[in-house]
């Protein structure tokens, strides 16, 4: 199937589905082909390639083919008849395996090759093999973990017992199959996976009648292909429900509970009001969206601090929720502890994926600003950079005293998810799928279009070949050297068209400065507003040059002062990109947690090879015995509401005291993190 059949094809399914009267269809409902978009060179390459080469055959050949690995595809061989021996690892592997392969079609789709087909050449026809009479796809009921013809699977894994709720594994493996089998289709065109798995939903559905967690991937989707009211009626009594939050979604006023099924339910909601355009569901998700964001968001885009909490009581339209215990969660407002964050790898990815449906509901940038934190900071740092390790938890610094895990291996305790190190096995192996994944996603993300045009989200070098929903077809090429500087050039190399259409430009929401905007040379009138995209209407041609130019100085940041932990301290960042100070670039005789950073303090960038080529920045931070000063540094603003702003130093240059000095470091992004040899690293700087 070719590119422009593709998005056809996407295109007149979502056009069969009007919102009700008087509701807002989503804003960017066309969905580009995965081979449409290419990294062709810059940290994104690099970031795929890394995937292609590293970190997927350390998965998907190593790790989960390993009897130490909580999720592992000795599971579907054995359902199989294809190796003996029982089920292997956790109930919720399969669902694992399907995401990574979810990685290998991203990937296959990107840039093609032998290795990536073999794969799906060779898990498809397995998974087949596998799929029961009634279409269920289990491989511990396969292999008489549970007994299918007296119905206890489904007992177990669906329904604790009469009028309970959703329970067990079924829904995160079908939700799963179904999401690997939709990617693959829309890749390469192979409906073999999508045939599987539209059966395993359906009797999912017929059994369960529950959209629970991962059946988002699947419901929506199935029922914009089939048209069955049925699904869509299953969609809208789920967002009826009380939630993970408490309250149901449409009432709730804040975002908690437990970070999968947290996301999992926003991915929901968000995915049946696109299909519906139920203007009082788009309301509750932004109002959501806002919460999380304003209020309970590292400034690394991380999420979900909570290891083991409880959900206050919350009283919203007259009606009280009790309190409730929650463990790997969102908690409440500005609590953003740095050492103690837990920032599960899973949940990082599946807020993100949720920002960039938020963008695509509503065509608002603050949601692609949210994705692009996370893209650039929380998501490729969950995964070693040469090496297929992935951490479980994200803490915000790590300090001698730290409370870790220096394994989470056979022999450590099953909660051992704070670890000083990426890990190669896991007890519970739900992290890497989900990284890889939602790096192999960028692609999907860079660039989306609808009747208005082609909407510009990350940059970098890439080039799109693309069908215009409007009529006609724009090969476009990017250069940029993003996130490491902030020039843009987008080369219009063919266009096709009989009318005009705009080019929306994303200005970042961390753009302070002026914005460059240049068509064929010639500056574009305006001033171009932050976290929103900046439209180009015009009649293009082929060979016509737009300009961006991003001013990209390094900021001191202070954070809320709600925020106990940031109190008197301040972050660096240079664009989208989060530093931190590790112990491998400070001096020997000098302890990272005596560094403090002075109001004068001059960081510059730096380029080098390091950490697979990154820009460092340097300059002088203090070092000292000395007790930090009675007092704050930093002047708080009580009228500024924004969880982080730009820091305002008390003194502008500070007189040290005896035994403290000035010290020549490096700082390096954040996601780099921990692949050296020091344990220890810090984003929070004292001011000294």
């Amino acid at each position: 199937m070719n590119t422009a059949t593709r998005i056809l094809v996407c295109t007149f399914f979502l056009a069969q589905l009007p919102p009700a009267s008087g509701a807002s269809p989503a804003r960017i409902p066309d969905n580009l082909p995965l081979d449409a978009v290419k990294w062709t060179g810059g940290f994104w390459q690099d970031r795929m390639q890394r995937l292609r080469d590293i970190h997927l055959p350390g998965v998907l050949d190593g790790s989960f083919m390993s009897v130490e690995n909580g999720s592992t595809f000795l599971n579907l061989l054995r359902a199989a008849k294809l190796e003996a021996g029982g089920a292997q690892g956790s109930t919720w592997s399969d669902g694992d395996c399907y995401l990574v392969l979810d990685t290998v079609a991203r990937l296959q789709a990107h840039q093609a090759d032998a290795y990536l087909k073999s794969k799906l050449d060779g898990w498809v026809p397995i998974i087949a093999r596998i799929q029961l009479e009634d279409g269920l796809v289990d491989s511990w009921t396969v292999l008489g973990e549970f007994d299918a013809t007296h119905g206890k699977p489904w007992r177990w894994q669906i329904k604790k017992g009469d009028g309970d709720g959703f329970h067990g594994a079924l829904h995160y493996n079908t939700g799963s199959l179904y999401a690997f089998a939709s990617t693959l289709q829309r890749a390469t065109g192979d409906g073999r996976a999508l045939a599987i798995a539209d059966r395993a939903v359906r009797r999912f559905m017929g059994r369960s009648n529950t959209v629970a967690g991962p059946m988002q991937w699947a419901v929506p989707d199935l029922y914009a292909r089939s048209g069955d009211d049925g699904l869509l009626e299953a969609l809208r009594r789920a967002s009826g429900q009380n939630s993970v939050f408490g309250p149901p979604l449409r009432q709730a006023e804040e975002i908690f509970g437990h970070n999968t099924q947290a996301a999992h339910t926003l991915l929901r909601e968000t995915a049946f009001c696109g299909l519906t355009g139920d203007d009082g569901l788009r309301n509750a998700l932004q109002r959501l969206a806002e919460n999380q964001l304003t209020r309970k968001t590292f400034i690394t885009g991380a999420v979900a601090h909570v290891h083991r909490g409880r959900r206050p009581e919350q009283v919203v339209g007259g009606r009280t929720y009790p309190e409730a215990d929650y463990n790997e969660a969102v908690g409440p407002a500005y609590e953003l502890p740095n050492d103690s964050a837990y920032c599960e790898s899973c949940g990082q990815c599946l807020f993100a994926e949720w920002y960039y449906r938020m963008f695509r509901l509503t065509g608002e940038a603050v949601y692609m600003d949210a994705v692009e934190r996370a893209l650039y900071n929380t998501v490729p740092g969950c995964a070693d950079l040469d090496r297929p390790n992935f951490f479980y938890c994200n803490p915000q610094e790590q300090l001698p005293g730290s409370q870790r895990s220096h394994t989470n291996g056979p022999e450590s305790k099953w909660e051992a998810h704070y670890t000083w190190r990426r890990q190669f096995t896991k007890k519970s192996a739900c992290c890497p799928p989900k990284v890889m994944r939602a790096l192999a996603m960028s692609v999907e993300m860079a660039y989306n279009v609808n009747r208005e045009g082609l909407w510009v989200n990350l940059y970098g070098d890439n080039e799109i070949r693309v069908a215009l929903p409007a009529g006609g077809t724009l090969h476009c090429r990017q250069t940029s050297v993003y996130p490491w500087d902030g020039k843009v050039r987008l080369v219009l190399q063919q266009v096709e068209s009989a009318s005009s259409f705009g080019i929306f430009l994303r200005i970042p929401g961390w753009v302070n400065g002026p914005v460059h905007i240049a068509v064929n040379g010639q500056a574009v009138a305006g001033v171009p507003s932050r976290s929103a995209h900046h439209a180009l209407q015009r009649n293009w041609e082929s060979g016509d040059v737009v300009e961006l130019e991003l001013p990209m100085p390094v900021r001191y940041m202070a954070a809320h002062p709600a925020v106990a932990d940031a109190r008197g301290k301040v972050a660096v960042m240079r664009g989208p990109l989060v530093y931190c100070l590790e112990g491998d670039d400070v001096p020997s005789d000098s302890a990272l947690e005596h560094f403090r950073l002075p109001a004068d303090a001059e960081l510059q960038p730096a380029a080098t090879k390091e950490l697979g080529g990154v820009m460092k920045l340097t300059g002088t931070l203090i070092c000292g015995p000395s007790a930090p000063a009675i007092g704050d540094k930093l002047i708080c603003d009580e009228a500024e509401t924004a969880l982080y702003r730009t820091a305002r130093f008390a003194e502008s240059a500070p007189i040290l005291s005896p035994g403290d000095r000035r010290v020549s470091v490096s700082m390096i992004p954040y996601y780099a993190r921990l692949n050296r040899k020091s344990d220890y690293f810090r984003i929070w700087l004292p001011v000294y």
